[in-house]
C-alpha cells in the first residue's frame, strides 16, 4: 500500500528518566562515530481476517551498547485499531534489564514529520536500560534480536484493504543514547545524528474476507446502479417512501447493516445511505431520483422550477448530489436542455429512465 506522507501528530509524553546511574550531564564517553541502528518491523501472518489481532514484532540491530530507545509505530487507522488491551511485552530482558513502556493516545501535541494523523494512529514504545550488580543492562545487537512486540487489531471494515506498519525515519526523538563501558556510567554518550546511520524495514500486510457493500437486489431482478465513484446510487422508482422500497432495489452484503436517512420531504434525491459495520459509518452513498431536486421522489412542478432557476443563474445547486440528479444529458452544466427534460417529465408528456438517463 503506498503511503501518503503528509504530517501525523502523534501524543510522546512519557519522559526518558535520564538519570541512570545518578549520571548527569558531565558524562564524558565519546562516540565511536560509527554507530549504526537497524529497525525491523515484523507480523506474525501476512494475511488477516477482519477483526482478527495482528502481533506487532520490532526487531533491533545495533553496533553500539544502546541504553534507550523510542520508536513510535505507525499504521494506517483505516485498517487497523488500537484494542483496549495491546499486550507490549519485552522479549529480549534475559540480555538487558530495564523499564519498557507503552502509550497509544494520540492528541497532536508532538508531531512526526510527514505523516497525517487522519491516516495513521500510533503506539509509542520507550525502553530505559536498568541498573543490575552495577552494570547497565544496555543493548548491543550486533545480529540483530527481536526487543518487544504489541498486538493491534485488523478493522472490521478493513475487508480487501492491506496496511502498512512502520517506525518512521523522519521522527526525531528516538533517545540516541549509548555507553563505551556498561560498568562506568561516566561513559554515557549522546550520538550526533549526522553521524548515526539508522535503517528502518516496514511491513505491510494485507485484510481478506467478504468486503461489507451495498449490491443490487438481485432477488428483485433489481437494475439499481452503484456508483462508487461519485458515490451515488440510482435506478429507483419514482414516488419511493420506504425503506423497503428502497430494499428491493439494494441490499448490504457481509457482515454490516445499512441506515437510511430521509430528506426533509422524503426518500428522494440527497437521501443518503450509510453502510455501518460494528456501529461504525464505513462509507455513505447519495439516493440519486433524476429530475426530482427537492428531495420527495417525484418530478413534478417544484422540480422544474428549481431546475430554472439554476438554468438561467438565478440560483445554484447546494452540492454536486443536486447537479448529478438534474444533468440529463451529462455535459457537467444545468441548461435549457436539462430544463426542457425535467419540465416534460414533470408534465406527464415524457419519463426519465432512471436506470439509463441519458
Amino acid at each position: 500500500m503506498k503511503i501518503t506522507k503528509k504530517i501525523l501528530s502523534v501524543i510522546l509524553s512519557v519522559v526518558l528518566a535520564v538519570a541512570v546511574f545518578g549520571v548527569c550531564a558531565s558524562a564524558e564517553g565519546t562516540a565511536n562515530g560509527d554507530e549504526s541502528m537497524t529497525v525491523t518491523v515484523k507480523t506474525d501472518k501476512d494475511e488477516y481476517a477482519p477483526g482478527d489481532d495482528v502481533t506487532v514484532t520490532v526487531s533491533l540491530k545495533t553496533n553500539y551498547n544502546m541504553t534507550a530507545f523510542r520508536f513510535p509505530v505507525l499504521f494506517n487507522s483505516d485498517v487497523f485499531e488500537i484494542p483496549n488491551l495491546i499486550g507490549l511485552t519485552a522479549l529480549n530482558t534475559a540480555k538487558a534489564k530495564g523499564t519498557i513502556l507503552a502509550n497509544s493516545l494520540n492528541d497532536g501535541s508532538t508531531t512526526v514529520e510527514g505523516y497525517d494523523s487522519s491516516e495513521f494512529s500510533c503506539i509509542l514504545v520507550q525502553w530505559t536500560a536498568g541498573v543490575s550488580n552495577s552494570t547497565l543492562g544496555c543493548l548491543n545487537l550486533p545480529n540483530g534480536e527481536d526487543v518487544f512486540s504489541f498486538k493491534i487489531k485488523a478493522k472490521s471494515s478493513a475487508a480487501g484493504k492491506s496496511g502498512t506498519i512502520l517506525v518512521p525515519k523522519e521522527y526525531k526523538g528516538f533517545y540516541n543514547q549509548a555507553i563505551q563501558t556498561p560498568t562506568d556510567a561516566t561513559t554515557i554518550y549522546y550520538i550526533d545524528d549526522a553521524k548515526f546511520t539508522k535503517e528502518f524495514v516496514s511491513k505491510t500486510v494485507n485484510v481478506v474476507g467478504e468486503t461489507v457493500d451495498l449490491v443490487p437486489n438481485a432477488a428483485y431482478e433489481s437494475k439499481a446502479v452503484i456508483d462508487k465513484t461519485n458515490m451515488v446510487i440510482y435506478g429507483f422508482d419514482l414516488g419511493m417512501t420506504s425503506t423497503a422500497e428502497l430494499k428491493q432495489k439494494i441490499i448490504i452484503t457481509g457482515a454490516g447493516t445499512m441506515k437510511v436517512n430521509y430528506t426533509e420531504f422524503g426518500l428522494g434525491t440527497g437521501s443518503t445511505i450509510d453502510v455501518v459495520v460494528d456501529g461504525e459509518v464505513v462509507k455513505t452513498y447519495s439516493v440519486i431520483i433524476f429530475g426530482d431536486v427537492n428531495g420527495d421522489a417525484l418530478i413534478d412542478s417544484n422540480d422544474s422550477s428549481t431546475v430554472q432557476s439554476v438554468s438561467t443563474g438565478l440560483t445554484v445547486f447546494d452540492g454536486k448530489t443536486l447537479v448529478f440528479a438534474s444533468d440529463l444529458n451529462n455535459d457537467g452544466i444545468i441548461d435549457s436542455a436539462d430544463l426542457g427534460v425535467v419540465r416534460s417529465a414533470a408534465n406527464g408528456v415524457s419519463v426519465i429512465d432512471q436506470v439509463n438517463p441519458y
